[in-house]
């Protein structure tokens, strides 16, 4: 498991490397809403994270893209 999640940080590009952490504090904060069951703050946290998970995806289909 630990080999295939060094693969795909290496197939990451610069932007990707950077928005992944951020995007995992945003999980946290969607957390934390859960937690206080406040729906604004859950909300916020998770619009957050799958904003930023879906630029890492897209980050990584372009890189493929050029590879070939």
């Amino acid at each position: 498991m630990f080999n295939q999640i060094k693969n795909e940080w290496s197939e990451m590009t610069t932007l990707a490397k950077v928005i992944y952490p951020l995007s995992l504090m945003a999980f946290a904060i969607f957390m934390y809403g859960v937690v206080i069951n406040n729906p604004l703050i859950g909300g916020m946290g998770m619009l957050l994270y799958v904003m930023g998970a879906q630029m890492v995806q897209n980050d990584i289909d372009l890189k493929e893209e050029k590879e070939g």
